[in-house]
């Protein structure tokens, strides 16, 4: 149910029944409270009973348990002023992309935790960290990054740089000369701000030697422009450097191998101390998406061996009980009904919060939602149909998964692995054997490749 519709409701209930209407704000402003409800009325309490029974008639609340919560989680949404503030339930917005610094939905993983263990062990020493931080796509790197910037800043006072190569790639930066010379440009741009005041940055083109080589070119007017300056007026100041959108380079054959080559160069020359100068360079951290290795053939990346490399998993069984009560869905604890939504969409934070955002605004309940989750239309049809396109555009996972799907054995161990860095199927430790990661993709594809599996 959106705004419109709940708003229909309402108009509608008090021109038909404006005692209903004037005593359902009572029980809602009683918290739900029967008894005190009738008393205020001067009705009977089975009479209180009969009209929110008609209410929930009326805002199509249905089933047999927790329509009263129900109830008080759709004016929560709504009509926030009707509810007793102690009932209150979380107001929620559709999250996209990034989840806000401040909002009470991101959900803290053990990662979070290691990454930043990681920089308090380097903090009174002159080691430098070097993460990367991976996952399939939609499981938080980029809200999990937001979050670390706030905690070097705040706990830890860092100067943080955050570089985003996503915008370089927007300005079609298809060879690696033209992306060094941007992403020199906005590391010396995010640090700025800490360079001594009488400090002038030397224009990059009267820096840049045509005869060295780029990646050189960038080295040298970091480390005398930016770095060295930098620790001379604050020596006791860490520098992170954040680099995202490494996604963007994946498959682009001229720049992707020579950046991600430099990224380790600049880990094993300028990031460890091989002589007696101290180190002035930045700790650094990137994020990638493991996606691209099967859109593009991958292995792996030119990084995998470099640095702390940390994989974001999903959420265990106890973080989603949390969204689910966080997003004022009153079935958070009962296993029965989370392992079902769990084995539709295991602890996948971005389809979680899809779900979970429309059964609150839409009063749905679990299986209802379920029913049509793989159907034309639904919440997860546009993500879906991104996985179906490269699919159809590799033929070799498209016939692996297909085997898979089918319960026979998938002999291609190169798809296997691609399947699973996308995040498309899950191999079983147990037996190695590889499975459909949620039962959403086993429906949904089985229906879409409905003429291959058959065949």
């Amino acid at each position: 149910m959106n705004a419109q519709t709940f708003q229909q409701h309402l108009q509608a209930l008090k021109a038909e029944s404006p005692k209903t209407y004037e005593l359902l704000r009572e029980f809602l402003r009683n918290g739900g409270n029967w008894k005190q409800t009738a008393e205020t009325r001067g009705i009977k309490e089975g009479t209180a009973r009969k009209h929110i029974s008609n209410v929930y008639a009326k805002f199509e609340i249905g089933g047999q348990r927790q329509k009263k919560t129900l109830l008080v989680a759709l004016f929560s949404q709504y009509q926030p002023d009707w509810v007793n503030s102690e009932q209150r339930l979380n107001r929620v917005e559709r999250l996209t992309g990034i989840v806000p610094l401040n909002s009470p939905f991101y959900i803290e993983r053990s990662e979070d935790e290691i990454i930043k263990q990681a920089f308090r062990s380097c903090q009174n020493d002159e080691r430098l960290v070097f993460c990367r931080l991976r996952s399939a796509r939609g499981l938080g790197k980029s809200s999990l990054l937001v979050r670390l910037q706030n905690f070097l800043e705040q706990e830890l006072h860092h100067h943080v740089g955050w570089v985003d190569l996503a915008e370089g790639t927007l300005g079609n930066l298809d060879d690696f000369p033209n992306l060094i010379k941007f992403f020199t440009r906005s590391v010396a741009r995010e640090f700025a701000p800490a360079l001594p005041p009488q400090h002038q940055l030397d224009a990059l083109q009267d820096h840049w030697r045509e005869e060295l080589a780029p990646g050189v070119n960038c080295m040298d007017y970091l480390e005398q422009q930016v770095f060295k300056p930098i620790k001379t007026l604050t020596p006791s100041q860490p520098l992170t450097l954040i680099i995202d959108g490494i996604d963007s380079l994946l498959g682009q054959r001229n720049v992707q191998g020579p950046f991600l080559d430099w990224l380790r160069s600049w880990n094993e020359r300028k990031m460890k101390r091989v002589s007696q100068d101290p180190v002035v360079w930045s700790n650094v951290v990137i994020a990638y998406s493991t996606d691209p290795y099967a859109a593009y053939e991958m292995a792996g990346s030119p990084l995998d061996n470099v640095g702390l490399p940390i994989e974001l998993t999903e959420f265990n069984q106890s973080q989603v009980q949390k969204l689910i009560k966080l997003y004022g869905l009153p079935w958070h604890n009962d296993e029965k009904q989370v392992k079902l939504l769990m084995d539709w969409i295991g602890g996948h934070p971005e389809l979680l919060n899809r779900s979970l955002y429309a059964m609150r605004i839409e009063n749905r309940s679990l299986e209802d939602f379920l029913e049509s989750a793989t159907q034309p239309g639904s919440e997860f049809n546009t993500y879906l149909q991104e996985y179906l396109m490269l699919l159809q555009e590799h033929p070799s996972l498209k016939s692996c998964f297909i085997n898979i799907l089918r319960g026979k054995p998938a002999q291609d161990e190169f798809a296997i692995f691609q399947l699973d860095k996308c995040g498309l199927i899950d191999v079983d430790s147990s037996d190695n054997k590889p499975r459909p990661r949620f039962k959403l993709y086993e429906k949904y594809f089985k229906r879409a490749l409905a003429a291959d599996t058959e065949s």
